[in-house]
C-alpha cells in the first residue's frame, strides 16, 4: 500500500498510477526500431483519467518542494509497470518547461532506457559510482528532449544492485550532480 511504501522508505510517495491497459491493436505486436525512442510518450490519456491526474499531482507536489535540486525516484513492485515511460516522460516534460534535468537509468536488472539510445560514451552509471567518476563523465544529452541522459551498461548482471544504488558513491555522485540540475529523476 502507499502509507507501507512511505514507511518502508522513510519518505513521501507522490502519487500512485493506475496500470495502463495496452490497446488492443499492440497487444502482441513488437514495436518498430523507428517507434522506440528514449523518450516515450504517454499517449491518449484521457484528461480527467486516474492516471492523467497522477501525473499532474505528481508535477504539483515537485513544483511546491522547497527550493534546490530534487532528486525523485520512480520505483514499481513489478517490471513492466511503467518505470521508463514514466521517467522519461517526466524528465521530458520538466526539460521542456526550461528546467535542467538530468535523467539516470538507475534499472540494473532491466536498462530499457539505455537499450532505446543508441549512442553511449562506453561508460554509465556503474562505472560512475564505482569509480568516482562525475556525470559529465558518462552523460548524453538527447537533444530532441532537452535531457542529460545517464545510462546504465553492464557487461554482466550484478546480484546485490541495491547495495550499489545505496552506496555512498552514488550518494556522491547525486551531490555532485545537484549543483547543475534542478531536477534528477
Amino acid at each position: 500500500t502507499r502509507k507501507q511504501l512511505e514507511d518502508i522508505v522513510g519518505s513521501s510517495c507522490l502519487a500512485v498510477l493506475p496500470t495502463l491497459a495496452p490497446k488492443a491493436s499492440t497487444l502482441g505486436k513488437r514495436w518498430s526500431r523507428k517507434e522506440q525512442g528514449a523518450f516515450e510518450q504517454i499517449s491518449e490519456i484521457e484528461p480527467f483519467s486516474e492516471t492523467a491526474e497522477a501525473l499532474r499531482y505528481i508535477k504539483v507536489a515537485i513544483d511546491l518542494h522547497p527550493a534546490g535540486c530534487k532528486v525523485i525516484g520512480i520505483v514499481s513492485a513489478l517490471p513492466g509497470e511503467g518505470k521508463s515511460t514514466v521517467s522519461s516522460n517526466l524528465a521530458a516534460m520538466l526539460a521542456n518547461s526550461g528546467l535542467k534535468t538530468l535523467l539516470i537509468d538507475a534499472d540494473l536488472r532491466n536498462r530499457k532506457l539505455t537499450r532505446m539510445r543508441r549512442k553511449s560514451k562506453g561508460v554509465g552509471l556503474v562505472e560512475a559510482v564505482i569509480k568516482g567518476m562525475s556525470w559529465r563523465e558518462v552523460a548524453n544529452l538527447d537533444k530532441r528532449a532537452r535531457v542529460v541522459f545517464v545510462p546504465t551498461l553492464l557487461n554482466r548482471r550484478m546480484p546485490h544492485t541495491g547495495e550499489l544504488l545505496a552506496s555512498v558513491g552514488m550518494r556522491r555522485f547525486l551531490d555532485s550532480a545537484k549543483d547543475t540540475f534542478d531536477y534528477i529523476i
